[in-house]
């Protein structure tokens, strides 16, 4: 204890809170005062805001504005307030899925990627179909059923429909088996109109022949449009080749140099060759002279041009273009046989359909059916029409292949590979005879400049010369020279 002092105050009890000390007593001994009543928590959610302190000033502010208002209760139902803002509420799960029936959306049967494309593929139809109607069917709505009766009547209106575009769009929105079976269990009223489209495509019968004729039919036209470009082009440099006089002209002087370049070496002909294969061209342009700066080429244009002018035009080859041996005549050949078999492969498949009730014991033809088998059966005709020419242009084709090759020496050889040698040498040639025409037309501008250039040297030689005769003449004279 401190000396002359009270005893220390005896420690708290244990358990008890730990804090600050107690306030001094009051001067005069008496007993401090009771704390405030504790302040109950609420138990709301909390109001984030900047709060004012208690002591702060809001004289001319608004709450001192509303502080003045009279007749007003400025409470609030705090039980009411602590139902809604109560901390431990949670709000309600709400069941989305729970709806009235009468509120349900159509959801597609056929959804995702297959959904998008076949709901394109139905506008596509529409628009192709409203192309071959007249203007007040036109402002008809379409039904899925009338849909799919237009659609399938493709033969009717020939001149206005696009009937490639609708061939093309039938194995787009034909069902799956899968599908079909989906549609089967759903309700028509909870359909899409393309579910719709495809439910009625999924009622016909035999529609697995219709996919076969139509995926042949797409197949055989895309490839007999191929195929005749590439018959065109093959033939046109054919052509091209087999008529050229100045081709002809060309390697027989070809022929001519060679021999003399080969005079003597007899493994090479002799210098009495008769021909060459036109796969020799490449070395006409490989070959090149001791110096290294002209090739046999440049060497056979500068003869041309001096003694055959008519051979420096070459321009009756520009038909003879690189797509001309791009494709094979083989290929051709090939393509035009798997065109024939696919051809057989639709009139079979058509086959299948009937159009005739030849036995009462199988079901009677549907509308569908004739109007298909019509439809397909003007399309199978005028393919046929078409592949006949075709297939006439593409043996043809053959045999004018077989004619140049053994034209130009070279009967194992491939056609695409002469026509793309003789392509080469035509290019190469002609850009020789332009170097050649260039240095001329230099030579020809810069002549005259030359010529008076030698006159000029020739008359500075003969002043020269006179000069030292008159020196000569003088050097016997009493001038000791002074003249020269």
């Amino acid at each position: 204890p401190p000396p002359g002092g009270a005893p220390p105050p005896p420690p708290p009890p244990p358990g008890s809170a730990r804090g600050a000390p107690p306030p001094p007593p009051p001067a005069g001994g008496g007993p401090p005062p009771p704390p405030p009543p504790p302040v109950a928590k609420s138990t709301t959610k909390a109001l984030h805001w900047a709060p004012l302190n208690a002591g702060a000033s809001v004289e001319n502010t608004i709450f001192a504005k509303a502080a003045d208002v009279e007749d007003v209760a400025m409470d609030v139902d705090v039980k009411a307030l602590a139902e809604v803002f109560s901390q431990s509420a949670r709000a309600p799960k709400v069941n989305v899925a729970a709806k009235p029936d009468a509120a349900k959306a159509k959801e597609p049967v056929v959804g995702g990627k297959r959904g998008s494309n076949v709901e394109i593929a139905v506008k596509r139809v529409q628009k192709a179909l409203k192309a071959g109607l007249g203007k007040d069917e036109k402002e008809k709505e379409f039904t899925p059923a009338t849909l799919v009766t237009l659609f399938l009547s493709l033969g009717e209106r020939p001149g206005r429909v696009d009937r490639q575009e609708l061939l093309s769009l039938l194995p787009t929105v034909s069902p799956t088996p899968e599908e079909a079976e989906k549609l089967a269990a759903a309700a028509p009223e909870a359909l899409k109109f393309p579910d719709l489209c495809l439910f009625e495509f999924a009622k016909m019968e035999r529609s697995q022949p219709r996919l076969n004729v139509v995926r042949e039919l797409l197949g055989f036209d895309d490839g007999l449009r191929i195929m005749a470009q590439q018959t065109e082009k093959i033939a046109e440099g054919v052509a091209a080749v087999l008529g050229s006089t100045v081709l002809q002209r060309l390697l027989q002087w070809v022929l001519v140099v060679g021999n003399e370049m080969n005079r003597g070496n007899f493994r090479l002909g002799g210098g009495q060759a008769a021909g060459f294969k036109i796969d020799s061209l490449p070395s006409i342009l490989a070959t090149k002279s001791a110096d290294g700066s002209r090739t046999v080429l440049d060497f056979l244009v500068a003869t041309v041009a001096e003694r055959d002018a008519a051979a420096l035009d070459v321009s009756s080859l520009d038909t003879l273009k690189p797509d001309s041996f791009k494709s094979t005549v083989a290929g051709v050949v090939d393509e035009c046989r798997k065109l024939r078999k696919m051809l057989e492969t639709a009139h079979a498949e058509a086959g299948k359909i009937p159009t005739l009730q030849k036995d009462k014991s199988k079901p009677a033809p549907t509308q569908h059916d004739l109007l298909f088998a019509a439809s397909v059966n003007s399309e199978l005709h005028k393919y046929n029409a078409e592949f006949g020419k075709a297939e006439a242009a593409a043996y043809t084709l053959q045999a004018q292949a077989e004619k140049l090759l053994n034209y130009l020496m070279v009967p194992k050889a491939k056609p695409e590979d002469v026509l793309s040698i003789v392509h080469t040498f035509k290019d190469r040639y002609a850009q020789a005879v332009e170097a050649h025409r260039r240095a001329k037309l230099r030579e020809y501008t810069e002549a005259p400049a030359k010529r008076m250039k030698k006159s000029m040297d020739d008359i500075a030689a003969a002043m020269s010369m006179r000069r030292d005769q008159l020196c000569d003449s003088f050097s016997d004279s009493d001038s000791d020279g002074e003249f020269c």
